[in-house]
């Protein structure tokens, strides 16, 4: 679980509840970031494309549109596998608070 913390490159910046781990949009790659710190060069564990103006939690046909997510996101990141110590694409499942309730 995320919760909002502090501004970071004027967007919204998220801290991980009960680990060290942020969400953020990084000005200097111009994209969202999973990383250990909430800095431009801190170690990150996995990114996606996409500006400011369209967090990583509204689906593909939603990002642009400024409407409320509706469902989690499901958008390919870059994602550090450790083993062939690369980056590769997962999608990952990202439900911001405030979202329809999940379905069991």
């Amino acid at each position: 679980l995320y919760y909002r913390t502090r501004d970071f490159n004027s967007a919204p910046a998220f801290q991980h509840d009960g680990s060290r781990y942020f969400i953020f949009w990084s000005r200097l790659f111009e994209d969202w970031k999973i990383a250990e710190n909430l800095a431009e060069q801190a170690l990150c564990t996995a990114y996606v494309e996409g500006g400011r103006e369209t967090p990583p939690w509204h689906d593909v046909h939603e990002r642009g549109l400024g409407v409320a997510p509706t469902k989690p996101s499901t958008l390919e990141w870059s994602v550090w596998d450790a083993t062939p110590k690369a980056f590769t694409r997962r999608r990952l499942r990202i439900w911001p608070m405030g979202c329809a309730e999940r379905k069991k």
